[in-house]
């Protein structure tokens, strides 16, 4: 799993890298800049190839790439070249800037309508109807009283069809109380609910969720290394029928039951193959001191899985429907993080993006194909932000050079650069610990 985790993020990442940069190079060529340098990578430069004035090559570091164009770094000698990145007029160059992430953004468009032609697995019930054949007891759901039968009609006023616009809606608004219109015996209802947090606020859930009416066994998956569990003597596949003597049915009930404990020791009954382990085990609070865990990751059921094929046509509108929608779902999440709607340990690190693309190649390659897109999306969006060292931060100077017929002094793009990677460097630290800690549940090696 590490070697194709490796792999595939490496294969994902470069592809990704010299598209954008072939858009920054094609429209610096277009304008009639000489492109000094087109580098997959950073740091030393390991081999490539020169055509006319570019070295094509391939550098030390793999995690990012850049395109060097003559006088782009504010070399002394290259400020009286009419040819020079500064010295071309202010449209041409916020062209070549927005070319990056505008191809990237296009090259998603052009991957997508593949995954639908070559055909790809999605969980069965995605394009149903969102009718509830389950309520899981305890939830939002039952707060707001929705019943077994009530088809889900909109959300915060948007119209939600089917499942999958459902749980991409509810997914968006943990921790929100939110309006919610159903359809119960030809008659339409409004409930108020307020979405339950996953914990860490890594997402939403409702409680009727189709997964919720699969035939549940509550088996553990992963256990977290110095965890309260791993101490206890927990292991993979046990399978926890009973806390305190009372039978648990389902994960989330069993989520509930722990997290009210408040910390007393719980008695735990599990069936480990042939035999019964009765183990004793005390849940700890989690780092924001009101979560309190054991350290444990449930193994997912399998949900019924359906592949989706169509005709060429077809498969191109419903790839460019899929691309737009995946566009919007990216803004609405900045809008959310910026609104601290959603916690920044939703977002996702090299880390995650690795493990997420071994899973997405073990699983198909349109399901590669599909993830690849996605991350081109997201870093065709992220690039745009008003962030020095990013596209969207040279835009900003760019348009101020526009508007004040002048560029902005040296000594302040150079403070602005500065602080934007400062600010670049910590997000990057925070979402690696994120990942570390959601995957090897690392911050339980340190208590």
């Amino acid at each position: 799993m590490l070697t194709l985790s490796v792999l595939s993020f490496v294969v994902a990442l470069s592809v990704l890298i010299v598209v954008h940069e072939l858009g920054h190079f094609l429209l610096a060529r277009k304008a009639g800049i000489p492109v000094e340098r087109f580098s997959v990578g950073f740091g030393p430069r390991i081999f490539g190839w020169k055509w006319k004035e570019t070295d094509f090559c391939i550098s030390l570091f793999p995690l990012g790439g850049y395109v060097k164009m003559q006088g782009e770094e504010g070399e002394e000698e290259a400020q009286h070249l009419p040819d020079s990145f500064p010295n071309k007029p202010v449209k041409d160059r916020i062209q070549v800037v927005l070319a990056g992430p505008m191809m990237n953004i296009l090259f998603a468009f052009l991957l997508l309508p593949l995954v639908f032609l070559i055909g790809h697995n999605v969980p069965k019930f995605f394009d149903q109807p969102a009718v509830v054949e389950h309520v899981l007891p305890n939830s939002p759901a039952v707060s707001a009283g929705l019943q077994k039968g009530d088809r889900l009609v909109s959300i915060d006023g948007k119209s939600v069809s089917t499942w999958e616009t459902v749980i991409q809606s509810i997914a968006l608004l943990p921790g929100q109380t939110i309006s919610l219109q159903a359809e119960r015996n030809s008659e339409l209802l409004n409930f108020t609910a307020t979405i339950e947090s996953l914990e860490g606020k890594e997402g939403g859930i409702l409680g009727v969720e189709p997964w919720f009416a699969l035939p549940q066994n509550v088996v553990v998956g992963q256990v977290q290394k110095e965890s309260p569990a791993a101490m206890a003597g927990f292991q993979p596949k046990d399978r926890i029928t009973s806390i305190n003597g009372e039978a648990v049915s389902n994960w989330e009930a069993m989520k509930k039951r722990v997290q009210k404990s408040n910390g007393k020791p719980m008695q735990f009954s599990l069936q480990r193959g042939d035999s019964v382990q009765n183990l004793s085990v005390t849940a700890s609070l989690d780092e924001s001191g009101k979560n309190w865990l054991i350290g444990i990751q449930g193994e997912m059921a399998a949900l019924p899985q359906v592949l989706k094929k169509y005709p060429f046509m077809e498969a191109v509108k419903r790839g460019f429907s899929e691309a737009t929608k995946l566009i919007g779902m990216t803004f609405e999440v900045l809008k959310k993080l910026v609104t601290l709607e959603l916690s920044y340990k939703t977002l996702g690190g090299p880390v995650q993006i690795a493990h997420s693309l071994a899973e997405a190649s073990s699983a198909g390659f349109s399901n590669f194909i599909y993830f690849v897109a996605f991350l081109s999306i997201q870093l065709g969006v992220l690039n745009l932000l008003p962030i020095p060292v990013l596209d969207g931060g040279h835009l900003v100077f760019l348009f101020w050079e526009g508007i004040r017929r002048k560029p902005m002094n040296i000594r302040a793009r150079i403070i602005a650069q500065q602080i934007g990677m400062a600010l670049l460097l910590t997000l990057i630290v925070f979402v690696t610990w994120n990942d570390l800690n959601r995957l090897f549940g690392i911050s339980q090696w340190f208590k």
